[in-house]
């Protein structure tokens, strides 16, 4: 196979402990992507054309973090039972999920034997929720198996967290790979922030506490995923797998709101979406006439644009809906 003269070479790294006991064969992916964004480039939301070092500590510093400790835990278990742990740092997720799609066409270990995959990206800047008070995870894909449901309300019970979850498996990180090749899939977070794509997103910002608390009930989560009967797949309803690699530029933070459509929790300074007069908190409803219900939606629509043209974004702003046009880059 011959690659382009300036293509870069990616590795994904990857860790394996065995599995002992019946299900010894089978396996449990945990992973978590090491790339960032370099100098920024164009997923960058600093709103300076100056290359600046963005040193992506959260994201995703703190996930591949998170991973080498859970990897030490579960090595120092003495006689573990259960399902093989492959721990997989993976390259050339901000480019399109590049390392994970490239493992789940390649894998090590055979999907079919893979019974769950567990992501973790951005998990260091853990927060109380507003009404509950308590530590707020956010996840995503427990409706791709039916026991997941069930495990993550009782754990995150036992650890005080509020849980706010997604059944949908697909979403802009390495899980929609697995969930795409019809792998049960879970992925913890805790949340967007303003330094998220940009140089502020530095290490003396993490909650480091607050991670090893996420730490604490991820292991508890894969150690049950090690032990439980293998769970079945199931496609959630409206789960399209679409993340472009390479294409327009809408300029947003997306949000993770509960509104139908994708909320805007930041727009970046002099790109598009502000130049089209879209505004924080607004929410996304279509683009270029193509509904856009959710994450998923709003990826397959900014798919099939062009670089340079001109599309009417609808937002609701304050109960009102509001029809803009981007000039998309």
């Amino acid at each position: 196979m011959t690659r382009k003269a300036d293509a870069i070479p990616l590795q994904n790294v990857i860790g394996v402990l065995e599995g002992k006991g019946p299900l010894a064969k089978e396996t449990i992916v945990v992973g978590a992507h090491y790339d960032h964004l370099g100098y920024g480039g164009p997923s960058s939301l600093a709103g300076s054309k100056k290359r600046q070092i963005h040193y992506g500590t959260d994201d995703n510093g703190s996930g591949t973090t998170a991973i080498m400790e859970l990897a030490r835990r579960f090595a120092s278990m003495p006689n573990r039972e259960g399902r093989r742990l492959v721990f997989i740092a993976f390259s050339g997720e901000e480019l399109g999920l590049f390392g994970s799609r490239h493992y789940c066409n390649n894998p090590a270990f055979p999907l079919a034997d893979t019974a769950a995959m567990f992501n973790l990206d951005m998990v260091g800047r853990l927060r109380n929720d507003d009404k509950t008070g308590l530590a707020r995870v956010l996840t995503e894909g427990h409706g791709t198996a039916k026991p997941f449901k069930e495990l993550i309300d009782n754990t995150a019970k036992k650890h005080d967290f509020t849980l706010a979850s997604k059944a949908s498996g697909v979403g802009p990180s390495d899980h929609a790979s697995f969930c795409g090749k019809k792998v049960p899939v879970l992925f913890f977070w805790t949340g967007n922030h303003p330094d998220y794509h940009r140089p502020t997103d530095t290490a003396d910002k993490i909650n480091v506490g607050g991670m090893r608390r996420v730490v604490d009930m991820s292991e508890e989560v894969i150690l049950a995923l090690t032990k439980m009967e293998k769970p079945a797949f199931i496609e959630v309803k409206g789960d399209t797998l679409v993340r472009p690699s390479k294409g327009p530029r809408l300029g947003i933070r997306p949000g993770y709101g509960e509104a139908e459509g994708v909320e805007v929790e930041g727009v970046s300074p002099g790109g598009p979406a502000e130049k089209g007069g879209i505004k924080d908190g607004d929410v996304i409803v279509s683009i270029a006439g193509k509904p856009v219900k959710n994450l998923a939606g709003y990826m397959q629509a900014m798919a099939t644009q062009k670089a340079n043209t001109t599309v009417d974004v609808e937002v609701m702003r304050k109960d009102k809906k509001v029809k803009l046009q981007v000039k998309l880059e």
